[in-house]
């Protein structure tokens, strides 16, 4: 058995609320863990502040996969600790998303790379839970995976990001054969003037060819500079695609950005 403890590192984490948190195992009906915040973490002149930390401590046993179910939207930045004397055992944590958004996992303060795609799923792969900080995001289902052993922090950062959706007249046996999933980020990256490194597909799927992906924000700059420069590549794309400029392989049946 171990100890779950994970907070969030939000600017609001002493203010907005999003307790309780649903623990559930896969596999395991039995186990529900239903967690509330602390108590305030203040008394003024005998009277409660209002104000609690939105950290949640949970007793678990150190194998499977878990989910952690947020009441409203979960929080942006999160910790993560498996405190526990168990070696060579780990676990899976699996928090489900609003929509589709971009997030580095960081295990021990180094960034961890996602799992590599698997084209029979059309999304990153399963975790082979191999080493603490493994971690996916799957769109459309919305939901970020990561494997963490004890003693092992885990950290989640979001990454400004704009979600795409293009549809494609093709089939996806021909999109694959023809390497698609990697020329098509270097042929928006081409035309648009950005590293390919930070246009992520997250999802494809059937209907003809649906490709979900991401253009991120890879700069130093504030919240008003990452904003500024997503409004401007969101504009040059719709532009380059209303154009035709890209080359997708395939005609485009539909398309639309989603921020």
């Amino acid at each position: 058995m171990g100890i779950l403890y994970f907070d969030s590192l939000d600017d609001d984490s002493w203010d907005r609320s999003v307790q309780p948190v649903m623990i559930t195992k896969e596999n395991d009906s039995s186990f529900l863990n239903v967690l509330n915040s602390n108590m305030d973490h203040q008394n003024i002149n005998g009277y409660a502040s209002q104000r609690r930390q939105s950290r949640f401590p949970s007793q678990i046993e150190v194998s499977g996969s878990y989910t952690v179910d947020f009441t409203g939207t979960p929080p942006k930045e999160m910790r993560f600790n498996l405190d526990a004397h168990v070696k060579g055992n780990g676990i899976k944590i699996h928090i489900d998303y609003p929509n589709a958004g971009s997030y580095a996992v960081y295990a021990d303060n180094n960034l961890q790379e996602a799992a590599e795609w698997d084209n029979s799923l059309g999304t990153q792969g399963e975790l082979d839970e191999s080493r603490c900080g493994e971690n996916r995001f799957v769109g459309v289902e919305n939901f970020l995976e990561f494997y963490m052993t004890p003693g092992c922090d885990i950290k989640i950062v979001p990454k400004d990001s704009i979600t795409c959706r293009v549809r494609l007249d093709w089939t996806l046996d021909g999109f694959y054969a023809s390497n698609g999933l990697f020329r098509f980020a270097d042929r928006i990256a081409a035309v648009l003037g950005i590293h390919a490194s930070t246009i992520k597909t997250v999802a494809v799927y059937e209907g003809s060819v649906v490709n979900v992906f991401l253009i991120e924000y890879d700069g130093e700059g504030d919240e008003d500079e990452a904003q500024a420069y997503l409004k401007d590549v969101q504009r040059r794309l719709e532009t380059a695609i209303d154009r035709d400029e890209i080359d997708f392989g395939a005609p485009i049946l539909e398309f639309y950005v989603n921020e």
